[in-house]
């Protein structure tokens, strides 16, 4: 598959919902092409993101995209996700204004909340409280 033709070619990416049981009672996934680039190799790298109430309910595979050019399937289709054998770090910073103007009820549901929120985040995710009042504690 040359640079030139690939690119002039229309490309069409799209899920085949006819094949995958899973997709078959939900509504339509949108697959929207992020990025085409090209190895020394001759491979064409295509980076899509799918989105969709179904996304995330099975892992998708080769089956479940057709890429065309000029009208004919691509073979030798790899899919894998982006991230395949990666951790992401995520970290969060909660700042808290703990000045007088939110003492009593206010700075107790304040406290409620940051804790709800902390006990919602999965183990993995770094987290920094910084409170102010006159001076800011980190």
């Amino acid at each position: 598959m040359g640079r030139k033709g690939f690119i002039a070619a229309a490309v069409v990416t799209m899920l085949a919902f006819a094949g995958t049981s899973a997709f078959a009672q939900t509504s339509a996934l949108a697959v929207r092409t992020r990025q085409v680039s090209f190895d020394n190799s001759g491979n064409t790298h295509i980076t899509v993101s799918v989105t969709g109430s179904a996304v995330g309910a099975t892992p998708l595979d080769a089956s479940d995209f057709t890429v065309t050019e000029n009208g004919k399937p691509v073979s030798s289709l790899t899919v894998k996700p982006l991230f395949q054998g990666q951790t992401l770090a995520v970290s969060v910073v909660l700042i808290m204004d703990i000045s007088g103007s939110t003492g009593g009820a206010a700075h107790a549901a304040a406290q409620a909340a940051a804790k709800q929120f902390l006990a919602s985040l999965p183990p993995t995710v770094q987290v920094e409280l910084i409170s102010f009042s006159t001076n800011v504690t980190v």
